[in-house]
């Protein structure tokens, strides 16, 4: 994915949004931007699962919810696309 990086830029800048506006963006088909297609959030959120589940197995990660989820996936996020 070519333009991983800027999605990633993205995602981290909207992490603790609430507004359907930014979620919007990446679960629907919504976004005007074609550097972010339809539903792009989920293919992030595969990525950021499958790295996540490198480190714990995949009960603990379903489990996680707060501020230590939110901790790890930024974490994931930042190295998600390290050469930007």
């Amino acid at each position: 994915m070519a333009n991983l990086p800027f999605l990633v830029d993205d995602v981290t800048a909207k992490l603790d949004s609430k507004d359907v506006a930014d979620y919007g963006d990446y679960l629907l088909f919504r976004s005007k931007d074609p550097r972010r297609p339809g539903r792009a959030g989920y293919c992030i959120g595969y990525l950021l699962a499958k790295q996540l589940h490198t480190r714990m197995p995949m009960d603990a990660l379903v489990a996680l919810e707060g501020e230590t989820l939110r901790g790890l996936l930024a974490e994931a996020l930042r190295t998600l696309a390290p050469t930007r």
